[in-house]
């Protein structure tokens, strides 16, 4: 698969899930000034697993038979995907359709992609499998940040400069998340939001305690401090503001994010998570952020703005 690099790239399937994505990535395609590439990927096991609903003969999906009425059927979808972009958004749009596995047709796609968009459906069947295994592996091992959009996320986005609101950890990840918070938000003349949020733990102290992480926030030292310093400096016209909440890091998230047009977070992978901001909890934003969200997997290439 040849993908143009800087491009946009969105994971579809033929759901409306899927479509919702695009239609957003199509918006944001325009504000980067960057193509839009829509993909399919045609792994067999999967449609024939999943009971795609594809306007297919029923008797041409089972063993032994060809691939070719279902790769048919992704290009038409593609086709009419990509004219409702362009109208939408006034952008290059272009098609690819792969066989193999869907993650890993993203992730072999292209040298350097600005970021990649994929849909989640809470209703279940094919959208939630998908997302529970392109999207999830994504999120893991993907070289780029991965932005789910879910159903009931407005496409136009919120008003013009809503905050991009990023949760940290203090870890290199929670950096680079920084860094992808901070591009999204020069380009959308928008404020970003820095969230640190403790453990939510019953305390005595009378007074609030700063936290080692809290403190070099402010400092502007450590892995995260260091890297917001860095951002200011190279977006002096973006503002920021750092958020220290004393509750569970997924309610500290969702309430930052409330009017929000992205919320970022990192991902730590396969790995032992040392807090839950990075771990599951991303997964509990993704199910009930009203924005998209952005996971950034641990070897996510450096962004663009770098």
């Amino acid at each position: 698969m040849d993908v143009v690099d800087n491009a946009i790239v969105v994971g579809v399937d033929g759901t409306e899930a899927s479509e919702r994505a695009a239609l957003w990535a199509a918006r944001q395609a325009a504000v980067f000034d960057e193509p839009l590439v829509l993909v399919h990927a045609v792994r067999w096991s999967m449609h024939t697993q999943a009971h795609l609903h594809a306007p297919v003969p029923l008797g041409a999906i089972h063993p032994g038979v060809g691939e070719e009425p279902v790769r048919q059927w992704a290009r038409d979808v593609l086709d009419g995907l990509a004219e409702r972009c362009r109208g939408a958004a006034g952008v290059e749009v272009r098609t690819e359709v792969a066989s193999g596995d869907p993650a890993d047709a993203v992730i072999l796609g292209a040298e350097r992609v600005a970021f990649v968009a994929v849909g989640h459906s809470e209703r279940g069947g094919v959208a939630r499998f998908l997302l529970g295994s392109t999207a999830e592996r994504l999120t893991r091992a993907c070289p780029w940040p991965v932005v789910v959009v879910r159903d009931g996320v407005p496409l136009d986005g919120r008003h013009t400069g809503a905050p991009v609101v990023v949760g940290v950890d203090g870890t290199p990840v929670s950096g680079r998340a920084v860094r992808f918070a901070f591009g999204f938000a020069a380009r959308h003349d928008a404020e970003v939001v820095v969230v640190h949020a403790s453990s939510g733990e019953v305390t005595t102290a009378v007074e609030p305690v700063e936290t080692h992480e809290e403190a070099a926030l402010r400092e502007g030292t450590g892995p995260v401090g260091a890297e917001l310093v860095e951002c200011a400096r190279r977006h002096p016209a973006v503002r920021h503001r750092l958020v220290h909440a004393a509750a569970p890091p997924a309610d500290a998230l969702l309430a930052a994010s409330a009017e929000a047009g992205l919320l970022v977070v990192g991902s730590h992978g396969k790995g032992a998570v040392r807090r839950t901001l990075l771990g599951s909890v991303s997964h509990e934003v993704i199910d009930n952020a009203p924005c998209p969200v952005a996971v950034l997997p641990p070897q996510t290439a450096d962004a663009r703005e770098r």
